[in-house]
């Protein structure tokens, strides 16, 4: 059941994928992600970065919208990088909802 609430971001079901994520290695984000995935999750230093860590949890990403909105509240610190078709898909809602909303 815990695993459940840590991995749904919204009321919606579905089934969880892993997804892999990028952040900066402060403990103000490491705090935020014990506190959104649970004192077990595994947090790992980056090979390519030394400033950064990765983690791998599972989320309910059937309708990401909510997972999105956590990841934009971050203001560009987070990066997706798996699976590769979410992160397209939030530079896609990303580009639609404030590029193309303001360019026009």
């Amino acid at each position: 059941m815990e695993q459940y609430i840590k991995s749904s971001f919204s009321m919606f079901s579905g089934k969880s994928e892993y997804v892999t994520l990028r952040l900066p290695l402060e403990n103000k984000y490491c705090n935020i992600v014990i506190d959104r995935f649970g004192k077990s999750v595994l947090m790992l230093r980056d090979k390519k970065s030394d400033n950064h860590f990765i983690i791998h949890v599972p989320v309910r990403a059937e309708y990401p919208q909510p997972f999105f909105s956590w990841i934009f509240s971050f203001r560009g610190k987070v990066e997706i990088i798996s699976p590769i078709r979410l992160k397209e898909r939030y530079t896609k809602v990303l580009y639609e909802s404030c590029v193309q909303q303001y360019m026009n």
